[in-house]
């Protein structure tokens, strides 16, 4: 019996040495611990689904991993930056190292996808005065209002004037009235 244990330290100090086992002993040479599940090839996978429009439901499944692990993933690695940008002199792991590679990659992809998106509306606004408005409004948001009034006038003999003005998406006049010109 002690033959035996002196036998499984030596297998695991010839292990974390990386002196390797003999195959067929049920240890792998120089590796300890589960194998790590952020990998390049799982990050690849989240991204590319993520760049075109997937959910990180999507994401996951098409990557082999839980939506939990995503947003595990996503949290540490923000915390992980925000201690780094904050001055903190932090000595990276190959794990964190990871993280910092994920997050780096899904704000890439991020981007790629909004200007896939924004390639198509501005194709739209060639085509369409409506998206070129709607462009207008995103890029500019405190030069257009978006909720703006439209006034229409209507003149008839004797001058009349009648208003109503409506509010945008409104049936009902916001506000109404009428003058009357008492020159004939």
């Amino acid at each position: 019996m002690v033959a035996q244990l002196v036998a499984a330290a030596q297998t695991i100090v010839n292990c974390s040495a990386g002196g390797g086992v003999s195959p067929g002993k049920g240890l792998i040479m120089g590796v300890r611990g589960r194998r790590p599940v952020l990998t390049d090839t799982v990050i690849e996978k989240i991204c590319e689904a993520y760049e075109i429009g997937a959910s990180y439901r999507i994401c996951a499944a098409y990557a082999g991993v839980s939506v939990a692990s995503i947003s595990n993933w996503l949290r540490q690695a923000r915390e992980l930056q925000e201690r780094i940008e904050s001055g903190e002199r932090v000595k990276l792991t190959s794990y964190q190292r990871q993280l910092l590679k994920f997050l780096d990659k899904l704000t890439e992809a991020e981007a790629n996808d909004a200007m896939n998106l924004l390639q198509v509306i501005d194709k739209a606004a060639a085509r369409d005065p409506v998206w070129a408005e709607k462009r207008l409004m995103r890029r500019y948001p405190d030069m257009i209002i978006a909720n703006r009034s439209e006034t229409k006038i209507r003149v008839e003999e004797p001058i009349v004037i009648e208003w109503r003005t409506y509010d945008k998406g409104d049936d009902a006049p916001a506000t109404s009235g009428t003058g009357e010109n008492s020159e004939q």
